[in-house]
Parts: structure tokens; C-alpha cells; sequence
């Protein structure tokens, strides 16, 4: 009798673990749209959003290094590193070979933030340098509930570091938007061009040569809007940005706020 309780107490522990590990996985989202921001919860302004996965991917172009951040409501009974740490291998964030990612967990609800770094990029983001970056940039904007803030600010230092350990410079990518001003007169005064163009090479057509010139202006006025959409977009299209499938080295620090 005695044996058997000791044998299914065993079997207990060897499985908890796993059992453990599974949850978690079922707590973290799913990736959706590029895996730089996930915002399930919708903590953080479109603005700012798309700012971070803007500029994050140009790194990620640049460095094969991925930064990544995830706001969760809750991490249900978790710990935050635990959380993080599953959070990371299921993102997949870095490249197989160099494992150069980054992820910042907050869970807003529990007021707890983590910053997990990836093997390939302990080196300039040691555990010690990760929580001055914790103490100074990213808690002191979540206690004043300023989750925009404590992205923004936090992601300026960590591609800073990333940055410098790939080319020695240490200026985050430019915001690819443009200016909609200049977008705008630039369309008027190609507009007006295209007009008089159309009257001087039109003049001595009847109404079925003005109508096929004027389609084939239409479409290339067409196109030419495309270019200034892609462009405003970050000039790059197919589809959402993915982990490359880098692994976590279990370095990284985490604050309470």
C-alpha cells in the first residue's frame, strides 16, 4: 500500500513540471501581426505601436537581432521570469545561430516587468546592465502608467546596445512615415503637370485617342500611388514579421513596480 502511494507521489512529481510548463504555454498569446508588439490588450497607442515595429524591423533587417515586447493582463499565478522565458521560446525571437533576441515582458495587472536576452547578446546586455535599464527607463514610466513611455524609452536603450554590438553605432533606426505635407503638394503639383500635359498632347485628338490617353494616365497615376502607400508603409510588404527561431540563455532581470 505504502509502495504504491510513494510510486504515485513520484510519478506526481516527475509530471508537475511539464503539466507547469504546458500551462504557461496556454497563457501566452498568439503571435498577431509583426512579432515585435504584441498587444493583445491593446495597452499602448496605435501610434507608438507602429512606431516600435517600424523601427524594430529595420534592426532586424540590419542585425538579424530581434527586440521584442508583450503586454499581458495577467500571468495567472505565474512568475514572471517563467512566464518570459516560455514566452521567448514560443516567439522564437533571434536568429537559430546567433540567438540575438530580446524580449521585455510587463504584466500590467501583477505590476511585474522582465527583460529576457537571448545567449548571442549577453554580452553587451549582462543581467546587471538589464536592470539599470529596468530602474531607469522602463519602471519609473509604468508607475505613472505610462505604458507608451516605458515601451518607447526602454526599446531607444536596448537597440542602442544591440546596435553597438554589430557595427559600433548606437542611433536607433529613423521612423520610415515621411511627411503627409510634403506628400500632399507633391501630389497636387504632379497632378497639375499631368493636366497640362494631357491638354498639350490631346489637343488635335477626337474624344476616343483622349479617352485611351486618358486611362493610360489614370493608371500611372495609379501606380505612382502604390509607390507613396509602400513607401509610407516602410517600404517593404509580404506579410507580418515572424521569430526567426533563436533561443533564450536565461539571463535577463525583472522589476515590481
Amino acid at each position: 500500500m505504502w509502495k504504491k502511494i510513494v510510486l504515485a507521489c513520484f510519478a506526481l512529481f516527475l509530471i508537475y513540471p511539464s503539466v507547469t510548463l504546458a500551462d504557461i504555454k496556454d497563457d501566452i498569446p498568439n503571435q498577431k501581426g509583426d512579432i515585435y508588439v504584441q498587444d493583445p490588450y491593446n495597452y499602448l497607442s496605435p501610434s507608438v505601436k507602429q512606431k516600435v515595429n517600424q523601427q524594430a524591423k529595420i534592426t532586424d533587417q540590419q542585425t538579424t537581432a530581434q527586440i521584442g515586447f508583450l503586454l499581458v493582463q495577467s500571468l495567472h499565478g505565474n512568475t514572471i521570469q517563467e512566464y518570459a522565458v516560455e514566452a521567448f521560446r514560443k516567439y522564437g525571437l533571434g536568429d537559430p545561430e546567433k540567438n540575438n533576441g530580446v524580449l521585455v515582458v510587463m504584466s500590467i495587472e501583477d505590476r511585474k516587468a522582465w527583460i529576457e536576452v537571448g545567449y548571442g547578446l549577453e554580452g553587451v546586455l549582462p543581467d546587471g546592465k538589464v536592470g539599470r535599464i529596468l530602474d531607469e527607463y522602463t519602471t519609473p514610466a509604468l508607475k505613472g502608467g505610462n505604458y507608451d513611455a516605458a515601451v518607447e524609452q526602454t526599446y531607444t536603450v536596448l537597440v542602442k546596445e544591440v546596435m553597438s554590438e554589430y557595427n559600433g553605432t548606437a542611433t536607433p533606426a529613423k521612423e520610415a512615415s515621411g511627411n503627409p505635407f510634403l506628400w500632399a503638394i507633391g501630389l497636387l503639383g504632379g497632378g497639375a503637370i499631368a493636366f497640362v500635359l494631357w491638354k498639350v498632347l490631346t489637343r488635335n485628338m477626337n474624344k476616343e485617342e483622349k479617352a485611351h490617353v486618358l486611362f493610360v494616365f489614370l493608371q500611372l497615376f495609379q501606380v505612382i500611388l502604390s509607390a507613396i502607400a509602400r513607401n509610407n508603409n516602410g517600404g517593404k510588404g509580404g506579410g507580418n514579421s515572424s521569430g526567426r527561431g533563436g533561443s533564450s540563455g536565461g539571463g535577463g532581470a525583472g522589476r515590481d513596480w
